[in-house]
C-alpha cells in the first residue's frame, strides 16, 4: 500500500529516478566559511550524470572521508539523515471524520430525535455516525503505520570513514560528504554515488545488485557501476563498495517523495463523490422540510409541542 503511494508521488513529480536531482541545501542559514550550498549557486545538481572528481570537488570531501570537526559543522548545517516527524491529536482527527455533508444531515437529524424526545432514533444515529468515523479513522491510522514502517526500515546504523577510520555508527549522525562503505545485505541510510575506479565502467567491472523496489517499484535488483548512484532505503543485495553521501535526510529521492506525499491535499475520488452526494441530499432535504413547514404551519395552523407524538409535522 506505501509503496504504491511512493510510486504515485513519484508519478506526481514527473521524474524518473534516473534523472533525479539532489537539491544541498543548508538546514539553516550559510555562514562565509561554508564550502557547499551557496557555492553551487543553489543549483540543482544531478549527481547520476557528474563525474566522482566532481562530486568529490562540489561536496569539498576527499576519500578518506570526513575529519569530525567538519561532519560536526555539517551536522549542524544538514541536519540530521532522517525524516521530519509530524504528530496529530487522534481526538481532533476523530472529530475531522464528522465533519462533512453527510455526516452535518445526520446530525440535524440525531438533533432533531433529541429535542423530540425519540431516544431509540437519536441512538441509532449516534452509533452510525460514530461507527462511520471509527471506520475511517482506522483505515487512515493503518495507511500511516505502514508509511512509519517503511521509513523505520531505513538503516540505523552504518560504516562511514571519519579520518581515514572506519567506524560504525548512528546512520542519522551521517552528512553529505561522508564515504560510505556499503555491502551485501546493507540498507543504503543516504543517497550515495558509488566509487571506484572510473574506467571499470566497461564490461570487465563487477557490478553492485542494488535492490530498489520499495522505491521505484522494480522487481528486480539494478546493476550500479562506478559512478552510479543508489537511494536511501534501497538493499544491497550483491557487491562491496565505497560510497560518497551525496544527499540525507528530506533531501533523499525517498525524502522528496514522501515530502510529496505528505504535502498533496488530494482528495480521493471517492470523497468527491460522496461530498457531492452529500450535498445534493443536505439541498433536497433543506428544500422540502422549509416547503413541509410552510405547509403545516402556515396553511394548516398546526401545534407543535415538546414529546412523543406531540409535533405530527415533524414525526
Amino acid at each position: 500500500m506505501c509503496l504504491s503511494a511512493v510510486e504515485l508521488a513519484m508519478e506526481a513529480a514527473a521524474t524518473g529516478p534516473a534523472d533525479v536531482a539532489a537539491v544541498i541545501q543548508p538546514a539553516s542559514n550559510a555562514s562565509a566559511e561554508e564550502p557547499i550550498a551557496n557555492k553551487q549557486q543553489e543549483a540543482e545538481v544531478d549527481f547520476a550524470k557528474i563525474s566522482i572528481k566532481e562530486a568529490f570537488t562540489l561536496l569539498n570531501a576527499t576519500a578518506a572521508g570526513l575529519s569530525d570537526a567538519e561532519a560536526t559543522e555539517r551536522l549542524a548545517e544538514f541536519g540530521p539523515n532522517k525524516l521530519p516527524e509530524t504528530a496529530t491529536n487522534p481526538v481532533l482527527r476523530f472529530l475531522g471524520y464528522l465533519w462533512n455533508p453527510l455526516s452535518w444531515a445526520m446530525e440535524v437529524a440525531a438533533i432533531l430525535a433529541l429535542i423530540l424526545l425519540d431516544f431509540a432514533d437519536f441512538a441509532l444515529i449516534l452509533a452510525l455516525l460514530l461507527l462511520n468515523a471509527t471506520i475511517s479513522f482506522v483505515e487512515e491510522s493503518n495507511a500511516d503505520k505502514a508509511i512509519k514502517a517503511l521509513a523505520g526500515a531505513l538503516a540505523p546504523k552504518c560504516r562511514a570513514l571519519r579520518g581515514g577510520k572506519v567506524r560504525v555508527m548512528d546512520a542519522v549522525h551521517i552528512v553529505p560528504g561522508d564515504v560510505l562503505i556499503v555491502r551485501l545485505g546493507d540498507i543504503v541510510p543516504a543517497d550515495i554515488k558509488i566509487l571506484g575506479e572510473e574506467e571499470e565502467h566497461g564490461e570487465e567491472a563487477a557490478p553492485m545488485q542494488i535492490d530498489q523496489a520499495a522505491l521505484t517499484g522494480e522487481s528486480l535488483p539494478v546493476k550500479k557501476f562506478t559512478g552510479d548512484v543508489a537511494y536511501s532505503g534501497s538493499t544491497v543485495k550483491q557487491g562491496e563498495r565505497h560510497a560518497l553521501v551525496y544527499a540525507t535526510g528530506v533531501n533523499t529521492f525517498f525524502g522528496r517523495a514522501a515530502a510529496l506525499i505528505s504535502s498533496t491535499n488530494n482528495v480521493a475520488n471517492i470523497q468527491k463523490v460522496m461530498t457531492k452526494i452529500g450535498a445534493m441530499c443536505l439541498i433536497t432535504i433543506g428544500s422540502w422540510v422549509v416547503l413541509e413547514l410552510g405547509v403545516q404551519f402556515g396553511g394548516y395552523m398546526h401545534s407543535c409541542k415538546l414529546g412523543d407524538g406531540l409535533c405530527p409535522t415533524l414525526t
